[in-house]
């Protein structure tokens, strides 16, 4: 069996972009400025409780003061605040998700989110209806402290959609502490670098943590997941009549 795995925010919702923005005024209220690469390479893709302990370092090490205590209720206010009018699904995710389907290939989330948040974006993205609570993992199914860049969240996931081999798992993840959990599962590892919010060069710092491949689109990611699944079923000579037949299913992209 092959398994797609896809991360929530940024991959299947356009939510980072709102989380960014918000977060990073935060922390600018409190001393703290980080560049593009910076931001994405210590908060990006962190769990609640490692964003806490980031941010509390940080406090300490530039200000000497220690982070408020609510500072993480601050910006899930403001972000809840805005994310009715924002949410939207990334472009060309539904046709993935709708071509994974009809090719009877399971896919599951696998997010360092809470539960109830992931189903709550779902819905506004209009997206609910391709998954089924079984199929997604979150927060709660790993330890405290055991989120990404920790594999464990993508092995608990292989494990109970039914796969065993994490060579036949794909994984679609667009932050560095994604990609590092998957190449740390040993499953292949796409970066996603769309996003208005992703600076100059985010492709590339993607590829150095890990990613076997970075796409900027969803359709690309879509070819890239077609191409891998074709090489794991049918073997490399299989590929080239897979890669055409889903080339024309997404319109002639190819990955970035």
């Amino acid at each position: 069996m092959v398994l797609a795995l896809f991360d929530c925010d940024g991959v299947l919702v356009n939510s980072e972009e709102l989380a960014e923005r918000i977060t990073r005024e935060q922390l600018g209220l409190l001393g703290l400025h980080f560049t593009d690469q910076e931001y994405n390479a210590r908060y990006s893709g962190a769990s609640d409780l490692d964003f806490m302990r980031l941010a509390q370092d940080d406090c300490k090490a530039r200000t000497g003061q220690d982070a408020p205590a609510d500072l993480l209720d601050r910006i899930l206010a403001l972000y809840h605040a805005q994310e009715a009018q924002h949410i939207q699904a990334i472009a060309g995710v539904r046709d993935v998700l709708e071509s994974l389907q009809h090719s009877g290939v399971p896919f599951a989330i696998v997010s360092n989110g809470a539960r109830a948040d992931i189903l709550r974006k779902l819905k506004l993205a209009g997206l609910d209806d391709l998954f089924p609570e079984s199929a997604i993992f979150s927060r709660e199914n790993v330890a405290p402290g055991r989120g990404k860049p920790h594999p464990d969240i993508c092995l608990v996931a292989m494990q109970a959609m039914g796969e065993t081999d994490p060579q036949n798992c794909i994984f679609t993840d667009d932050s560095i502490k994604g990609v590092q959990a998957g190449r740390a599962a040993s499953m292949f590892t796409i970066g996603f670098s769309a996003g208005a919010h992703r600076h100059p060069g985010y492709a590339q710092d993607l590829k150095q943590a890990g990613a076997d491949v970075v796409c900027a689109s969803m359709g690309g990611a879509g070819m890239e997941i077609f191409s891998q699944i074709d090489q794991i079923v049918q073997g490399a000579q299989g590929r080239n009549a897979g890669v055409l037949q889903r080339r024309r299913a997404f319109g002639g992209q190819s990955p970035s």
